[in-house]
This record gives structure tokens, C-alpha cells and sequence, in this order.
């Protein structure tokens, strides 16, 4: 298993209870599991093949949200930021932006993620001896679109 976030998806809800899912990236694979509360197993709620390998994940809310969103960092120098759509089973991609080109180079972002705690911005870094990051804010969200605005250096 390489990289795993909590989240909460699929808006499964009880009465009291809110349930959790864990996003996990396994090599090329990205699967949303859950916990089922009455027996305690764990089931796959989604599995998806990336054909790619996932250099970094991470889960963020925006602002005045109750789902979440997984920001992925794949090999082929692009950052793409995904729902899951109870509805149809799958991931959808809400935004996707490339940064350089494909394979895990050390002066492409993506490999270092951060997200404001308030769900404000994403910060993506790389690994290279000069400092490079950007930010992605979100100017509105409106239901189920929204628009990210990208700033470099």
C-alpha cells in the first residue's frame, strides 16, 4: 500500500452516524473503501486503474463543504483533483492541470502536497534545489462546479 487519506465521499449517512471512507492509492490502483459499521468489514466502494503511477494523494474539503475531494499527483506530470459520484459508481475528474512531462523527474510538481486546513488552497512542491510552488485556490464553488485558479512562482 502506498499512500492512503481519510475522506469523507459518498455521503452514506445513518441517523447519529457519518460514515468514512479511506482513499488508497496502490501503485497504479486508486480504491475508496469503507468500513461497514454492522460487521466490521472493510468493502471497495470504487476501484480504478490509473495506468500511471500515483506520486502523491491527499484529501481536501472546500470551504463550507461536506465532501471531499482527492488531489492526485500521477507520473505524467499532472495534478488531477476527483469526486466520487455515488450515483455512477466512479471517480470524476473536477479539474486537471499538467506541469511538465511524464515520468517521476525531480523538477516536475506534484510530488509534495498541502492543503489549507480551511479548504482555501492546495499547495503543490517538488523536489529540486530551486523552489517552485503552486497554489490553487478556489474563487467560488456553486453546487457541483467550480472554477480553480492556478498561480505560479
Amino acid at each position: 500500500m502506498d499512500l492512503f487519506v481519510d475522506c469523507r465521499n459518498s455521503s452514506k449517512r445513518t441517523k447519529l452516524l457519518v460514515l468514512q471512507e479511506v482513499c488508497v492509492s496502490r501503485g497504479n490502483l486508486l480504491q475508496l473503501l469503507f468500513c461497514d459499521p454492522k460487521t466490521g468489514k472493510i468493502h471497495v466502494l470504487c476501484s480504478h486503474n490509473t495506468f500511471g503511477i500515483i506520486r502523491s494523494l491527499l484529501a481536501f474539503r472546500l470551504t463550507g463543504g461536506t465532501k471531499d475531494y482527492i488531489v492526485v499527483g500521477s507520473d505524467a506530470g499532472r495534478i488531477v483533483i476527483l469526486e466520487y459520484n455515488a450515483q455512477k459508481v466512479c471517480f470524476e475528474r473536477v479539474h486537471q492541470e499538467t506541469f511538465g512531462k511524464t515520468g517521476c523527474r525531480r523538477i516536475v510538481p506534484g510530488q509534495f502536497l498541502a492543503v489549507d486546513p480551511k479548504g482555501r488552497a492546495i499547495l503543490i512542491g517538488r523536489y529540486f534545489e530551486v523552489p517552485h510552488f503552486q497554489v490553487g485556490s478556489t474563487d467560488y464553488f456553486c453546487s457541483d462546479q467550480g472554477v480553480l485558479n492556478w498561480g505560479g512562482d
